[in-house]
């Protein structure tokens, strides 16, 4: 259980660089950004959780 609790951090921590990198790189108008950000405080959250 544990094993799969570290695999789904990881993935996390993968999607939330990826989402970085694109709202650093791309030309994005406001609503994409927007949804950018949220999207990465999302992934936040749950490795946040996934953390505990």
């Amino acid at each position: 259980q544990i094993d799969g609790l570290e695999e789904k951090l990881a993935r996390c921590r993968q999607s939330m660089e990826e989402v970085d990198l694109k709202l650093r790189r791309e030309k994005l108008n406001p609503e994409g950004r927007k949804s950018l950000e949220r999207e990465r405080n999302l992934l936040m959250t749950k490795a946040d959780n996934y953390g505990k």
